[in-house]
C-alpha cells in the first residue's frame, strides 16, 4: 500500500479565524491544536450544516478537522458510525483538500489498530480505496493480501496477533488463484 506522505498542510490563520466566527468558537494565540481543541462531539452535525455551505478550500480543510475530531470523541458506536457515513462521503468528494488530514489520521506508524483513534481504520480503508483508484487498477498479490487481512482485522474477524499468519495464508490463495487465470 501506498504510504507516501502527501504535501504538508495546515489550517491557515485566516480560515481558523472565519470558522471560529461563523460557529462561535473560541480562538486563542498559543492554541497549536486549535482544530482539535475546539471540536465538540455535541455539535458535529452543526458542523456538517456549516461544511455544506462552505466554498473556500481553506476553510473546508479546517473544518474537516473539526469534524474528525469531534465524530472521534463520540461516546456511542451507533452515533460514530453515523458521523462517519456523513464524513466519508465528503472527504471522498474534497479529497485534493484533505489528503493530508486523512494520511494524518490513518497513523501509519502504529500498526496496533488497539492504539488508535476509532476512526483510524475507517480511513485506512479510505485511503486505501482512494488512492488505488486514483493511481492504479492493478495491485500486487501481498497488497491486496493486506487490504483483506487489514479488513478481517477491522471487522473483528481476526486477531491482531494472527494477522501476519493470516496475510501470508491470504498472499498464497491469492497467487495460486492468479496461476489459475482466475483474475490478473
Amino acid at each position: 500500500m501506498n504510504r507516501e506522505k502527501p504535501k504538508f498542510r495546515c489550517g491557515t490563520g485566516k480560515a481558523m479565524e472565519k470558522i471560529a466566527a461563523d460557529l462561535n468558537l473560541r480562538i486563542e494565540s498559543g492554541m497549536q491544536d486549535w482544530s482539535y481543541e475546539v471540536a465538540d462531539e455535541k455539535d458535529f452535525e452543526k458542523y456538517l450544516i456549516h461544511y455544506d455551505k462552505l466554498n473556500n478550500d481553506d476553510e473546508k480543510f479546517v473544518l474537516m478537522e473539526i469534524l474528525i475530531q469531534s465524530a472521534t470523541e463520540q461516546t456511542k458506536v451507533s452515533d460514530f458510525d453515523n458521523c462517519w457515513i456523513e464524513l466519508r462521503n465528503r472527504i471522498i468528494s474534497d479529497f485534493e483538500i484533505h489528503k493530508y488530514t486523512v494520511y494524518y489520521w490513518c497513523l501509519f506508524d502504529n500498526e496496533n489498530l488497539e492504539d488508535c483513534w476509532t476512526i483510524t481504520p475507517y480511513i485506512r480503508e479510505l485511503w486505501r480505496k482512494k488512492y488505488y483508484s486514483e493511481n492504479t487498477n492493478i495491485i500486487s498479490s501481498s497488497e491486496l493480501a493486506e487490504l483483506i487481512t487489514d479488513d478481517l482485522l477491522n471487522y473483528g474477524l481476526i486477531e491482531l496477533k494472527n494477522k501476519d499468519e493470516v496475510k501470508k495464508i491470504t498472499k498464497e490463495k491469492i497467487d495460486v488463484r492468479k496461476s489459475l487465470g482466475d483474475y490478473s
